[in-house]
């Protein structure tokens, strides 16, 4: 795959899910449609990949199912 490629993984359980369960009405960023949605613990889609990147929080309907702070470490490594 190429880098670029990674971009529209997501897609694949996301919009092409709900084309393919014909909600595409009911799913997506629109004013008007519910909002839900997971935020991972990544900066790109690549990056999630990746690292297998944690799920921070779970929203829908636009309430929070849960949350939790990112990951923090008491020994900071000083690599150069």
């Amino acid at each position: 795959m190429r880098e670029k490629d990674f971009e529209k993984d997501f897609d694949l359980v996301t919009y092409n899910g709900a084309k393919t369960m014909h909600i595409e009405d009911e799913y997506g960023f629109d004013p008007g449609k519910p909002a839900n949605f997971i935020v991972l613990d990544a900066e790109n889609e690549f990056e999630a990949i990746r690292n297998r990147a944690e799920c921070l929080a779970s929203v829908r309907n636009g309430e929070f199912l849960f949350k939790k702070a990112k990951r923090e470490y008491d020994v900071k490594l000083n690599i150069r």
